[in-house]
Parts: structure tokens; sequence; C-alpha cells
């Protein structure tokens, strides 16, 4: 229920490649609905309680705090579960990594989910933009995780990314030290036997205690995975070059991430993500469902962030389904001047933002 929304539409994805049967409802129709239901998910448009017959499971947005569906599905029996919840045993049975922070987690979920993949580990990867999910055959799982609405601590990863902490969601919080109390209660859930990646610049997020092995990243000194500032960007670790990268990503706090998802891991995962986010641009790890006309799969193709929505064609039948295009990307982008690059007009930014 709400699945138009972004947490709710990746687990729906999700479910629907694993081969579930998956429908879902919302209150009005969207690029998002558009598109799972050309994918295979049974939407409908409103609320009514017949939506929950014959049913095993019921998954809400947390932004939902009644409808009729709710009423019947606790009437009938019906399992019910918040977004948070369902991704919560979702991280609880994965051998998992959770990415949190006020900032910056989505594009670390992005890159540790495309690493993993070019890496060979095949995962589940759940991010927040709602249209990126990719279902893996394995038992990894790489997953965005929110702390808008405390929900963060239900979270029980074997490993955790903390990007920053800062002041945000005044609704939920009244200032900061009750964000980092919320996100020190999330690292200090972590199994002995786990990891915590921390980074070095941000003095909230390094400080954070977890019974958990820490290791640090980011351009500070002390970081244990430290970057340079300029690229190619060298990796350092423990007084030793890694290696260098020359992220085709713009912006220096991208040049920071990227330690992130590649700290503690061995020789061959870094060099296969060194080579991979060398080469290509971040790309959305979407999953290809099969066509509904000829099951051929690969209807669905990798696209770049926030792209719009066009039609393409399955490559065995020509049937067409709605993917995306990377034609907005350009603008979004273009927001940000990487070093050495011009800044479009201001006009221009303001019309791409738009």
């Amino acid at each position: 229920m709400g699945i138009g929304g972004a947490g709710v539409s990746a687990l729906a994805r999700v479910f629907l490649a694993r081969g579930d049967e998956v429908s879902g409802c919302d209150v009005r129709e969207s690029d998002t609905t558009a598109a799972l239901e050309d994918a295979g998910v049974r939407v409908e448009i409103g609320h009514d309680p017949e939506h929950v017959l014959f049913k095993d499971l019921l998954v809400y947005s947390g932004a939902i705090k009644e409808s009729p569906e709710l009423d019947a599905a606790k009437a009938m029996g019906v399992r019910v579960l918040t977004r948070a919840e369902m991704l919560a045993a979702l991280i609880a049975e994965s051998d998992s990594i959770a990415i949190a922070g006020s900032a910056g987690k989505t594009t670390v979920t992005h890159m540790t989910g495309h690493i993993l993949t070019e890496a060979g580990y095949d995962p589940t990867v759940l991010v927040g933009d709602g249209s990126s999910a990719r279902a893996g055959r394995s038992k990894w799982l790489v997953a965005e995780v929110d702390e808008s609405d405390g929900s963060l601590i239900l979270h029980r990863p074997n490993r955790a990314i903390v990007t920053n902490i800062e002041f945000d969601h005044p609704d939920h919080f009244k200032d900061v030290e009750e964000v980092q109390d919320l996100f020190a209660r999330f690292v200090a859930g972590l199994p002995a036997e786990g990891l915590a990646v921390l980074c070095a610049d941000d003095e909230r997020a390094r400080t954070l205690e977890t019974p958990a092995r820490r290791i640090t990243y980011g351009f500070s000194e002390s970081a244990d995975y430290r970057c340079d500032d300029r690229r190619p960007i060298t990796i350092h670790h423990a007084g030793h070059e890694l290696g260098k990268v020359n992220l085709r990503q713009p912006g220096r706090h991208r040049w920071s991430d990227f330690p992130a998802p590649t700290g503690g891991w061995n020789s061959s995962v870094f060099s296969r993500a060194r080579q991979s986010m060398t080469t290509t641009p971040i790309t959305r790890p979407r999953f290809a469902p099969p066509c509904r006309r000829c099951a051929s799969s690969g209807t669905a193709a990798s696209s770049w962030f926030f792209s719009r929505t066009v039609t393409r064609g399955c490559r065995r039948c020509s049937r067409t389904s709605r993917v995306r295009s990377p034609q907005r990307t350009a603008c979004w982008w273009s927001t940000y001047t990487a070093p050495g690059r011009r800044t479009r007009p201001a006009s221009r930014r303001a019309t791409c933002q738009t």
C-alpha cells in the first residue's frame, strides 16, 4: 500500500523479481505505478478493503496512518508490516550491508551495489530512489536505510556504512544531538563479528562507538582508507597506496565516498571496483523483469540517476515497455561543477532543476 512511493515500490520490484505475486494501490497514478504495471504488478488506484482479499502479507508506507485496507487486513489476520519493518526483516535474513547517513547514502548505496555486482557477488540492492532495485540470487543484500522517522534502529545488518550526521527532519528530531543518538544506537547494535565503516571527515560519525570492527574513510589524514582530493584519486591504507581511481562522477563529495564501499574488502574486489567505477558512470542496478509476451529476460535496461520514462522494446518480440532514458541525467549533473569544467548559465541550471 502506497506502492507509488520510493521505499514500497523498491520492495515490490524485488519481490516481483523473486517470483512472488505482487499487487498494490496508491491514491494517484504516477510514472512509478505505470512502470510497475509494465513490469507485471497489478496496481489499483484508490483505497478499498477488497484489495487485501486472498493476500498473505500487507506492506504499507509509513506515511499511511489509517486506511480501509489496514482495518480489513487486521480483521482477517493478514500479516501487516510497515515498509521499514519489511526492510528490517530482509536485512536480518541476509548477509547485509546497510548504508545510513544524513546525506550521500543513495550515492554510496549505488556504488556499493554496482561494485559488488561487478565483482560477481550478485547482490540484491535496495536504493532509496525507488526505481533502482536489483534482485540478486545470492545471500548478499545492500540497502539504503532511513533515519527520518526513527526506524533506523529497527535494522540489524552485519555491516553498516555511515556517511555523516547532520540535523534534518525537524518534524521528528528536536536537535542534532537527538539525531546522533539515533545513529549511535544503530551502530551499537552491530554484531561483534560485523563491520562499521564511518566517515572520518564527519566528527559526529567518526566518534560513534560500536562492538563491530571499525574502519574509517575520507580525506582526513587519520582515515584508515584515505583518498586524495584530486584526480586521479589515490587510495591509501596503512601507509601504502592501494591504487588510483579516475572516477567519472563529478564532485569532490563523491570522491570521498568511493573508499566507503571498497574499504575492508580484499584486493581483488578493490581491483574490480577501481576498474568498474573508472570505466562506467554510476548506473541504476535495475532488475530486468521477463517480457510478459515472450518470457525473455532483459526488457529493462540500466540507466542513470533521475532519468525520464520513455518506451523501449523487448529485444526478442519487440513488445514495448516503460524504461528510463538518460536524457534528464545531463540536466541533473549540470547543477554540479567538476574541476576544470565550465558551469552552465544560471538560467539553464534553474531550468534543469525543474
